[in-house]
């Protein structure tokens, strides 16, 4: 190893510290970590030698919309996938959801609202922990495209298609979707028909295309949209599930939203944060030098 190359991260150091801290403290001895010259040597490490910081690239509208563009919802075989697929980052970039938070929602949280759009109870995220935080709403589009009640009644459908009728009832959903005409003033299926409100909303999908009854997992939205960004011909790299949060973000300051109007969808706490995506993303946006005539 090269002289003056550090062989541990930081952020490693930090953890086999810890552990030896927990060990001591199981003997009922005082943790090393706590000591004032311990400390002061950790943050001396952090300052010269700080992680770099990864920043997810955001997924804008128009590659949101050519990533959609991409999904094919008539392909039987791949169906129920591409429906998923397709509701997930449609659902992920206008809701600004977090990953966790996406696939935490079971369909007792949604109810088709007319004049509104979808609208999603949340039960738990990062800022809510108690569960009663207010709602999340994916309203009605213009676009059939990217009309999330659209992709909502799409989902719901096709995964009733299959639990009442099997493959054939799935086959006849799927043979006449579209994504240039709006289905969502078709409303859901009748009461008889509908799913059971504790299944999850987003379920995993089996090898033969079928939906199970397992829910999807967070890392595995991550997947999904480096996966489809990839088949849209582009590369993947520095995508993850945080881009539709962040591509959201970066189009509502962009189209002059202020920091209330997206905290109201985000569900941030502090405007504070919203500085940060201002500086990755917008940094054009109220910033003095756009006053400069150059």
């Amino acid at each position: 190893m090269a002289p003056g190359v550090r062989r541990y991260a930081p952020s490693t150091i930090a953890r086999y510290l810890a552990a030896i801290n927990w060990e001591h403290e199981r003997r009922h001895f005082d943790p090393p970590g706590k000591h004032p010259r311990v400390r002061d040597t950790m943050r001396g490490i952090r300052r010269d030698d700080p992680p770099p910081i990864r920043r997810a690239a955001p997924l804008t509208l128009k590659l949101l919309q050519r990533t959609l563009r991409a999904i094919d919802l008539t392909n039987f075989e791949r169906g129920a996938i591409n429906t998923r697929d397709y509701a997930l980052i449609l659902f992920g970039f206008v809701g600004a959801f977090r990953e966790s938070e996406l696939v935490a929602t079971d369909v007792s949280d949604y109810r088709l609202v007319p004049d509104e759009g979808v609208r999603i109870r949340m039960r738990r995220s990062k800022t809510q922990q108690d569960g009663d935080g207010p709602p999340k709403v994916i309203r009605f589009g213009s676009n059939p495209l990217t009309c999330g009640p659209c992709a909502f009644v799409r989902l719901y459908r096709l995964q009733v298609a299959q639990r009442h009728h099997g493959e054939s009832g799935m086959f006849v959903a799927l043979k006449d979707a579209a994504t240039d005409v709006h289905i969502c003033d078709e409303g859901l299926p009748p009461h008889e028909e509908r799913l059971d409100p504790a299944a999850p909303f987003f379920p995993s999908v089996s090898k033969w295309g079928l939906f199970r009854e397992t829910r999807l997992t967070p890392t595995a939205v991550g997947k999904v949209v480096q996966s489809r960004i990839r088949k849209t011909g582009l590369d993947a790299a520095g995508f993850s599930g945080h881009s539709m949060r962040a591509g959201f973000i970066t189009e509502a300051r962009n189209a002059g939203a202020t920091d209330d109007e997206i905290m109201n969808q985000t569900g941030h706490n502090s405007a504070a944060t919203l500085r940060i995506y201002d500086r990755e993303y917008t940094p054009l946006v109220r910033n003095a030098s756009t006053r400069i005539k150059l």
